[in-house]
């Protein structure tokens, strides 16, 4: 992001008198501060830092509070008026529609506790520059309609929000190149040494600013649904932690009705010796071993290991008469005489008839015609 400047006009140098009297802008003129309010945003945006580190958070807070007081310095000399186009805004004044979307912009890099209500102030500062578009007419239908399919608003068929994605950023890379080319232009307009210098030095910074609000109005409608993506996560933690809550005031509940419920002892039956010196139990008690069981159960496998062994279990199966006795032989196939030629004959027209089968129905045949 570039820093915005230019000629100065009337209301510039009206602006020029009112002079900032907070820590971060003391000593600065309303345009001075945006300015550096601007290359803050840029330094906060190009920092390798955590969002976590202390030098990080100091950069955001000194943005945070030097845009604030600029917004409301610029409301309070009424810049902006329902009655007006965008023609009538110069350009001194038109870089002012930026400090609401800077500063939804960097609201959302400041760490707090209250993460929920960062996300509520962001919201309203970006909500409140792109209505600031809108009463100009800068704020196009297209953009409209895409802001409402991303906060689910309408619905959009998957391929239509691709080839709006796809088209967003076509559009962001486009303005970027845009704006590289009129910084480029307005170095050389500010050296060059011709009469109309002045004049194209201050259309360029006009098409720089109108770039840079188009930038920031893609970037505003993706700040709006991460912060709506967000706060569905905060509201789901939220009842996550009071249904975790519930339910251990359930469960602290049940355990006092069960204390109350028991029989009260004496302490000296619950803390006392147990046994005399003569060896007599005083109070009742249960041998265990637990430490036993828990090295157990540590080092056990994750399987069940088997109780008996194999010939234990034939040996128990055989009790039951699970298994039968006798008959394990084959019988011996009988053989004909030599001199029985009937059953002979028997014997060749069976293996002629086998033979005849198996040739009828070959190997592996079946039901399914050999297929499979």
């Amino acid at each position: 992001m570039i820093a915005l400047g230019g000629a100065v006009d009337d209301s510039a140098e009206r602006m020029a008198a009112v002079r900032i009297g907070d820590a971060a802008g003391e000593g600065m003129s309303l345009r001075e501060q945006l300015a550096r309010a601007i290359r803050l945003h840029t330094d906060i945006e190009a920092s390798s830092l955590s969002s976590s580190d202390p030098a990080f958070q100091n950069l955001v807070r000194e943005a945070v509070a030097l845009l604030v007081d600029c917004k409301h310095k610029a409301a309070a000399l009424a810049l902006f008026s329902d009655n007006e186009i965008l023609d009538d805004v110069n350009t001194a004044d038109l870089r002012f529609m930026l400090a609401a979307a800077y500063l939804g912009d960097v609201l959302l890099k400041q760490s707090s506790e209250d993460r929920l209500a960062v996300l509520t102030e962001a919201e309203g500062h970006l909500r409140s520059f792109l209505d600031l578009l809108d009463q100009y007419e800068m704020f196009s239908k297209a953009d409209k309609e895409f802001l409402k399919s991303e906060l689910g608003e309408i619905r959009v068929t998957p391929d239509a929000r691709r080839q709006a994605k796809i088209a967003r950023f076509k559009r962001e890379r486009q303005i970027k190149a845009r704006l590289q080319v009129l910084e480029l232009a307005a170095l050389f307009a500010a050296n060059e040494k011709s009469t109309n210098g002045g004049e194209d030095e201050g259309d360029t910074e006009r098409e720089m600013v109108l770039a840079t609000i188009d930038l920031m109005v893609q970037k505003s409608i993706e700040s709006l649904r991460m912060i709506k993506d967000e706060k569905e996560m905060l509201e789901m933690a939220r009842k996550h932690r009071e249904a975790q809550a519930a339910a251990g005031r359930g469960a602290g509940a049940s355990q006092d009705r069960l204390e109350q419920s028991a029989p009260r002892k004496k302490i000296s039956e619950l803390t006392g010796p147990l046994m005399d010196q003569s060896g007599k139990p005083l109070r009742p008690f249960v041998v265990t071993s637990k430490r036993e069981e828990l090295r157990q159960g540590v080092f056990r496998p994750g399987h069940n290991l088997p109780t008996m062994t194999i010939e234990e279990y034939l040996e128990r199966e055989y009790e039951r008469g699970n298994f039968l006795s006798g008959g394990t032989q084959r019988p011996e196939k009988p053989v004909a005489d030599d001199n029985d030629e009937a059953a002979i004959d028997a014997e060749t027209l069976k293996a002629r008839q086998f033979d005849d089968f198996k040739d009828a129905n070959p190997r592996g045949w079946g039901n399914r015609h050999n297929k499979g």
